[in-house]
């Protein structure tokens, strides 16, 4: 799966959470600063993601991740690192 792939999921994922509009949720926003998220919003979507992906997204793995576009980097390394 590549990032494109990843960003969308994410999208689909903080629209359904967070009650956003699609069109703000971008690489560059932020979750809590922009999309009016918390941990807790973020935890959900990490879960969301999970269950699509069907690999585990550990939390410390995102320490320090702000923007929707740093979330799907990470989750791109999890990913590839699993399939390896």
């Amino acid at each position: 799966m590549d990032r494109d792939q990843i960003l969308e999921l994410l999208t689909d994922a903080a629209v359904e959470v967070m009650d956003v509009d699609r069109e703000i949720v971008t690489a560059d926003a932020r979750f809590v600063e922009d999309l009016n998220g918390d941990s807790l919003s973020v935890l959900e979507i990490l879960e969301i993601l999970q269950e699509k992906l069907d690999v585990d997204l550990p939390t410390e793995s995102f320490d320090g991740v702000s923007t929707v576009g740093q979330a799907a980097d990470v989750i791109v390394k999890i990913v590839a690192e699993r399939a390896a």
